[in-house]
Order: C-alpha cells, then sequence, then structure tokens
C-alpha cells in the first residue's frame, strides 16, 4: 500500500510538472507570437486586434479615439555609422520612452523596422492626442548613452481620429501614415 502511494505521488507530481512545463511553453509561444522580439511592445497583429477592441467600443459609445502613426527618424544613419547594435539600442529605448508617455490604458505597438502605432482610446478631441505626441517628442529627442556614445534621434508622427479621419482600422491607420509623412516634411 504505501509503495502504491508513493508510486502514485511520484505519478502526480511529474504529471502535473509535465503539465506546468507544456503551460509554460504554450503561454512563451503565445507571447512570442504576439509581440515584437527587441521591444516586446505588441506587434502588428495584436496591435490590430487591441484596435478593432477599441473601435467596437467607440461605435458603441459614441467615443473617440485616436491613432498615432510614428516614425523614428534617422535610424538608417545611427545603424551605418554607428552599428546595428546601435540603432537597436535606439529602438530599444525609444520604445521604453514611448511607452513610458501614455496611459497605461494606451496602446504602442511596433509595425515596422523604425515605425510604432499609438492607440489612444477614449479622447474627447484632437488637441489630448497632440498633448500626447508631443510627450513622446520630447522623450524621444533625449540624448541615448550607447557605448559611451550620445544619439541622437527624434520622431516624425502623424494623428488620424476616429470617427472624423476613419471609421476602420485601414482607413485610420492610412489616414496616420498620410499625417506622418505629411510632418516629416
Amino acid at each position: 500500500v504505501f509503495l502504491s502511494t508513493v508510486v502514485s505521488l511520484a505519478a502526480l507530481f511529474v504529471g502535473g510538472y509535465l503539465l506546468l512545463r507544456a503551460y509554460r511553453r504554450n503561454a512563451e509561444t503565445q507571447y512570442r507570437a504576439h509581440h515584437d522580439a527587441l521591444t516586446e511592445l505588441p506587434n502588428r497583429t495584436l496591435f490590430s486586434d487591441r484596435l478593432q477592441l477599441a473601435l467596437s467600443v467607440c461605435k458603441r459609445q459614441h467615443t473617440k479615439l485616436a491613432l498615432l502613426f510614428i516614425d523614428l527618424d534617422n535610424l538608417k544613419t545611427i545603424n551605418d555609422k554607428h552599428s546595428h547594435q546601435a540603432g537597436d539600442a535606439v529602438l530599444v529605448e525609444s520604445a521604453r520612452r514611448m511607452q513610458d508617455s501614455i496611459r497605461d490604458s494606451d496602446t504602442i505597438g511596433r509595425v515596422g523596422g523604425d515605425e510604432f502605432i499609438v492607440l489612444l482610446p477614449n479622447v474627447k478631441n484632437e488637441s489630448d492626442a497632440i498633448f500626447v505626441a508631443q510627450k513622446i517628442l520630447k522623450a524621444v529627442m533625449m540624448p541615448i548613452s550607447f557605448e559611451g556614445q550620445e544619439l541622437l534621434t527624434s520622431v516624425s508622427i502623424g494623428i488620424a481620429l476616429y470617427p472624423d479621419h476613419g471609421l476602420d482600422e485601414v482607413e485610420l491607420t492610412n489616414n496616420a501614415d498620410v499625417a506622418m509623412y505629411a510632418a516629416k516634411t
């Protein structure tokens, strides 16, 4: 009886361990599938999901949201002049600074090499989005230390509001992208 109890407990322990290990692997796989590997921000897939949810809420509650399309300026120059490691450091630090500039209820995603999108749900008007854009711009413009050097970058930001500048993800993203290119010039 004692031996069968020990064997049963050992089997339960091993089974529990294997179950937890499988769960942890699945959670890690899910995380990697929905987050950018370098910055750990939501990727395009997760960002799109959050935007779709926010648009549904806005339509139901007749509220506004803003999208900020952000392009990190001169990343190619930093990569060419200093190194790709320097460029990665600028991306990581810029992403952290942008994240620190938004509310917990907002979402920032990395959607391209040097492109980010910020979702600002529940904004009252364009000035709310401009305020956040200015916070992001100031934060990113601060020098970034890398291996004893100070690297400088800035961002170009385009803003689109739902429903003023688009009624769906594609229209809003395109209009924010067009506004970003206008800001770049």
